[in-house]
């Protein structure tokens, strides 16, 4: 009885459902996880708490200037276009922003270190 009133659901559901747990874990976990993250970083690197919590507050504009890009990307080219290069290029990110020992390149795009 379950089962079929569980495939009865419209896929869309689904998808919706999805997204929101996926979307609530990015809300809690980068957005509001950097409360948590911003001691650890000030203590390690001996940052003032105003510098480390500039570069949160770049990365809010910055994120709030690329998302009308990326949606007109999106629509034009579609999703696994945009996507797949938007995950290789933030997952570099990461990996540069793990060698960051100063301030500037915790501000930076982090690229300038594998240019050739």
């Amino acid at each position: 009885m379950m089962k079929d009133t569980l495939q009865k659901v419209f896929w869309g559901w689904w998808v919706i459902g999805v997204c929101s747990l996926v979307s609530l874990y990015g809300a809690g976990t980068l957005h509001y996880g950097f409360g948590v993250l911003v001691k650890p970083i000030v203590s390690e690197l001996g940052w003032s708490m105003a510098l480390a919590s500039g570069a949160f507050s770049l990365y809010r504009l910055e994120s709030g200037a690329m998302t009308p890009l990326a949606g007109f990307l999106v629509d034009r080219m579609g999703p696994r276009k945009v996507v797949t290069p938007g995950a290789i290029l933030m997952g570099t990110g990461y990996i540069c922003l793990s060698e960051a020992k100063t301030v500037l390149p915790f501000f930076s795009d982090h690229l300038h270190r594998f240019r050739i």
